[in-house]
């Protein structure tokens, strides 16, 4: 089987699926991440086919912050640590 996913999220306008087919007798998977307007007009959804939709937070989606370094900082001082106490051995 396979999977696709439309992101939509950045859109500022309207997104129209006038008709979408999800599967084509087989097990496909499909996602949208969608805007704040997206429409579908007719939806196909064959047998075995699956279909995840991700409406977006009242007030939209939300940028992730910048300040992640302390989170990956503190993984390199585990590992560091780690590194070290095997050479001390």
């Amino acid at each position: 089987p396979s999977y696709s996913t439309i992101n939509t999220s950045k859109v500022t306008g309207e997104v129209n699926f006038n008709h979408l087919t999800v599967g084509d007798r087989n097990a496909a998977q499909a996602g949208i991440i969608a805007s704040k307007k997206t429409y579908i007009g007719t939806l196909d959804l064959w047998q075995s086919a699956g279909l995840n939709i991700i409406a977006p937070p009242e007030g939209g989606y939300k940028d992730k912050p910048n300040n992640t370094n302390s989170q990956s900082g503190a993984k390199n001082d585990k590992n560091e640590s780690a590194k070290n106490d095997k050479q001390e051995s």
